[in-house]
C-alpha cells in the first residue's frame, strides 16, 4: 500500500517518465514503424536509420514501458485503498496494464528480432510481414488500455 508522500510522487513521476521515454525512444528516435501493407522502398528507408539511433530509442522505449509498469502498480495501490472491498475494479485495471505491457513487448520482439539477426539484409517482403504482426499487436492492445482507464475512472468516480 502507498503510504507515504514519497512513494505517491515516484508513481506520479513514474507516469511521468513513461510518456516522456515513449515520446522521445519511439517518437523520435526510432520514428513511425511502416503501415501495414508498406512498399519495399519505404520498409527499406526504416531499416536504413542508423543503428544507433534505433538500439538507443529502442532501449528508451522500453525504460518507459518499466517505468508505466511502476506508474501502473503504484496507481493499483491508490486505486485499491480508495476502492475498498475486495477491489476488484482495481485489480483488473492492474491486469490489463501487464497485459497491454506484454503485448508490446511481444509485437517488438518479432521484427526487432528479424532485424538484430539479418539487420539491413532482411527480406523487405519478411521485415513487411513482421511490422504488420507488430501492428496487430498494438491494435490488439486497444481494449486493455480501454479496460485500465476504464478501471481508472470508475474507481476515481466513486
Amino acid at each position: 500500500m502507498l503510504g507515504t508522500r514519497t512513494d505517491e510522487r515516484v508513481v506520479g513521476v513514474s507516469g511521468v517518465l513513461f510518456v516522456i521515454g515513449a515520446v522521445v525512444g519511439f517518437g523520435v528516435l526510432v520514428g513511425s514503424v511502416p503501415g501495414p501493407g508498406a512498399e519495399a522502398d519505404e520498409i527499406r528507408d526504416f531499416l536504413a536509420r542508423s543503428d544507433a539511433r534505433v538500439w538507443t530509442g529502442g532501449y528508451i522505449g522500453l525504460l518507459a514501458q518499466l517505468a508505466f509498469l511502476v506508474f501502473a502498480a503504484g496507481l493499483w495501490g491508490i486505486l485499491r485503498a480508495a476502492e475498498g472491498g475486495t477491489g476488484w475494479i482495481s485489480t483488473a485495471g492492474l491486469v490489463s496494464a501487464g497485459t497491454l505491457l506484454a503485448i508490446t513487448v511481444a509485437g517488438d520482439l518479432v521484427p526487432g528480432a528479424a532485424v538484430y539477426y539479418a539487420g539491413r539484409d532482411v527480406d523487405p517482403a519478411t521485415a513487411s510481414l513482421l511490422l504488420d504482426a507488430k501492428k496487430l499487436a498494438e491494435m490488439l492492445s486497444a481494449p486493455f488500455i480501454g479496460l485500465f482507464l476504464a478501471a481508472a475512472a470508475l474507481v476515481a468516480l466513486r
